[in-house]
């Protein structure tokens, strides 16, 4: 049996992330095996265990993006169009310079 363990001190980061944020994060999509992130066209951030996405809408997502960037979270994905129940910030700590993107 295969026991995924996240990313050394990811979860540590999140959970220090969702404490200044003061409200629930849920989580959308956490961990992805490779295998499922080839078959889609994804990028491997969250096979690595350094990426999630969290359900957010604005305003909360302004505040959730500054205090994700004071966290170190470098990598930050916007959907922010459509349903209101289909948008989330793509969160990650898998990228060396901060960049920051829409879908």
């Amino acid at each position: 049996m295969v026991v995924y363990v996240p990313a050394f001190g990811f979860l540590d980061d999140l959970s220090a992330l969702r404490h200044d944020f003061g409200r629930p994060m849920i989580v959308s999509s956490g961990y992805r095996c490779r295998r499922y992130n080839e078959s889609k066209g994804y990028t491997q951030t969250h096979a690595t265990g350094k990426a999630v996405d969290i359900k957010i809408t604005n305003p909360n997502a302004h505040e959730l993006t500054r205090l994700a960037f004071k966290h170190g979270f470098k990598g930050i994905g916007w959907q922010q169009k459509g349903p209101r129940d289909k948008r989330f910030i793509h969160l990650d700590k898998a990228r060396t310079t901060p960049v920051i993107w829409s879908y």
